[in-house]
């Protein structure tokens, strides 16, 4: 069983299943814990919400991060001077990415958050721009730029100073770990699997949902060029334990080992 959920999503994933057989979502989840042997996650964050909602499940944990292609993704390296002028950037600006698909876990609301908090500290030459979806920004000040969701986001990532993940839930963040790939240095928080990552340099975690410190830690990398090369750097030598030609040979371990029981 492989588990891509955290906290409000999790505690529904029985629900509708349960619901077509009649039966309360604590027997279904029973039912499973009886017939699966393992339970694939992509962090430890998610395993620790498996373990809290579905004690059954707990002691069938395993952890593999979800795969990028990292030399796919790195192919995208290289600026495409045409996009600032598509998205009326100076090219001189420095830029905040975000990218996700319109859910409430993805947090854009907190990504417009983070862009006023910032702006109003009198930073006139950051731009934020989202990639998958957009939201009504009122301020008409607002240096928010979006982008519908395209075949190639990663072009977009790549102009990037700064990638700011600001779910509410994560259980990795696919996107972050290409935008690391990428060269960007992440900023997240410290409820999700991206975290798990991040940590001992190779990003910034700030408190769950204190868009303040995360504007603050955002603002604070954009001032120093240094610490987000440090970061990035890290990050790159980080980003090869999540490449797509090691996550073949770790679920074949464990298929492995179930199938030895």
């Amino acid at each position: 069983l492989h588990v891509h959920e955290m906290g409000t999503s999790l505690r529904g994933l029985a629900a509708l299943p349960a619901a077509r057989l009649g039966i309360s979502q604590d027997d279904f989840m029973d039912a499973v814990a009886e017939r699966v042997q393992a339970v694939v996650v992509p962090s430890l964050a998610t395993g620790k919400d498996v373990k809290i909602l579905y004690p059954p499940l707990g002691d069938k944990l395993w952890v593999i991060p979800e795969p990028i292609d990292v030399d796919a993704v790195r192919s995208f390296a290289k600026r495409d001077p045409a996009l600032y002028k598509e998205l009326k950037i100076p090219e001189q600006a420095l830029i905040v990415m975000g990218c996700g698909r319109p859910a409430w876990r993805k947090g854009i609301d907190l990504f417009v958050q983070v862009e006023a908090e910032i702006r109003r500290a009198g930073r006139s030459d950051v731009y934020f721009v989202w990639v998958g979806d957009t939201v009504e920004v009122r301020d008409r000040r607002a240096k928010v730029r979006f982008v519908p969701t395209v075949p190639d986001p990663h072009r977009y990532l790549a102009l990037g100073d700064v990638f700011l993940l600001p779910s509410r839930e994560e259980p990795l963040g696919i996107v972050a770990l290409e935008a690391a790939a990428l060269g960007l240095p992440v900023v997240c928080f410290d409820s999700g699997g991206i975290a798990e990552f991040v940590h001992g340099g190779a990003g910034i975690a700030v408190p769950h949902l204190d868009v303040t410190a995360m504007a603050e830690a955002v603002a604070g990398l954009l001032t120093d060029p240094g610490a987000r090369k440090a970061l990035a750097e890290e990050a790159g030598r980080r980003i090869a334990g999540y490449d797509i030609g090691r996550f073949g040979p770790q679920m074949l371990s464990i298929l492995q080992r179930v199938a030895a029981r």
